[in-house]
């Protein structure tokens, strides 16, 4: 396989190219994170469901990967604030894995810490943008280089976690990046729901997952 040729500062580029998200990487609204208990609607993790919070940002981050993406090995590579309400964390599945950015934002009524948004090295997701509401079936597209060209993918629930529905789309492989494009159809929506897109590489070595991005959105019913 050849190596992979990305570094984070290219995949954040493409992602503000490709979403045109007005820099949300660097300047999350304040409403990000409510300031009464439980999630808001541009919030991924934790759950409300849990019952769940963070007052340290590493380990929220660990959890998220851990937890919700179920990744192996994490290890945490850098961290910094971003702006003024955001914070931006790499880790890594194993030290020498793809990396994967984790951005944050702290709650002021408790300082607890809340996931944003997660962007894989390989993965960048181009449509649905950020938070957006969508009807199913939708498009969802992006670049990638993966595995076997595999991108996986699922929607969750972000009031519990349950999964929605999986899917799989075709992009790049070998370390070249090429377009994925697939329709999801999320059969089991009956109402408005604050979802979670959740794309992801698997390992050739045990199936586990490498890296990860995910991104809110709410989804309509057809």
């Amino acid at each position: 396989m050849k190596p992979k040729t990305w570094t984070v500062a290219v995949v954040i580029a493409l992602v503000l190219a490709m979403t045109g998200l007005s820099l949300y990487v660097v300047s999350l609204n304040k409403s990000a994170v409510n300031n009464g208990s439980g999630q808001s609607e541009s919030t991924i993790w934790p759950l409300p469901s849990s019952h769940e919070t963070f007052t340290d940002m590493t380990t929220a981050v660990y959890s998220v990967a851990t937890d919700f993406a179920h990744m192996k090995d994490v290890v945490v590579d850098n961290s910094g604030k971003v702006s003024a309400n955001t914070w931006a964390v790499l880790l890594q599945s194993g030290s020498a894995g793809p990396r994967t950015t984790v951005y944050l934002t702290k709650r002021s009524s408790d300082n607890s810490w809340w996931v944003t948004s997660a962007v894989a090295q390989d993965i960048v997701l181009g449509t649905p943008k950020w938070n957006s509401t969508v009807k199913s079936p939708f498009h969802v597209t992006g670049l990638s280089t993966a595995f076997e060209a595999v991108v996986n993918g699922q929607v969750l629930s972000r009031q519990n976690g349950k999964s929605l529905t999986k899917f799989t789309a075709m992009g790049g492989s070998n370390g070249i990046v090429g377009a994925f494009s697939t329709v999801v159809s999320i059969p089991q929506v009956r109402r408005t729901t604050n979802a979670t897109l959740l794309l992801y590489e698997v390992s050739a070595k045990d199936g586990s997952v490498t890296e990860f991005s995910a991104s809110p959105i709410v989804a309509n019913p057809k």
